[in-house]
């Protein structure tokens, strides 16, 4: 008896840990394939990461001695690889776009978008906008907000 108890115990665990392990699998792989892609894109424009930071369908990275920065962002519809010098633009901001689905006051609020905006330092040029999220393709924020904030305090120090 003792024997088929622990076979099941065994066995529903196993069920019970199975998905997560393979999305956590799943989720490393993705990773990896991100970052082996930003690397190619520092290695075209001579750069080299310094930092960097992967979340979901994009990586951020960063070549401190060149100042540049490098994204790259992958999802069913399109592809977009940037590389930026921030020796061309004045400064960075976290963008958040939220819209309200009610009228009434205090009704909770959806993020649309987060983005860094960079801002050229000649006039005629137009700002480049980096987009983290979007909730027409992604399901959920994942720390998109914070990751937008943390890099635009980064970037800040280094454009300054």
């Amino acid at each position: 008896m003792e024997n088929g108890s622990t076979f099941i115990g065994i066995a529903l665990t196993i069920i019970c840990l199975l998905p997560i392990i393979l999305m956590y699998i799943k989720k490393k792989k993705s990773g990896n394939l991100l970052l082996n892609k930003l690397k190619q894109i520092a290695q075209e424009n001579q750069g080299q990461i310094s930092h960097y930071e992967c979340k979901g369908d994009f990586i951020i990275g960063l070549d401190e001695q060149q100042k540049r920065l490098f994204f790259y962002k992958k999802n069913n519809k399109k592809e977009d690889a940037q590389t930026i010098h921030l020796t061309d633009f004045t400064k960075v901001l976290a963008q958040k776009s939220t819209y309200s689905n009610s009228k009434q006051v205090g009704a909770p609020t959806v993020v649309e978008k987060v983005a860094l905006v960079f801002y050229p330092k000649k006039k005629m040029e137009e700002t480049i906008v980096l987009e983290l999220f979007n909730d027409e393709t992604n399901l959920q924020l994942s720390g998109e907000i914070q990751l937008a904030d943390h890099w635009q305090q980064k970037l800040k120090t280094l454009m300054a």
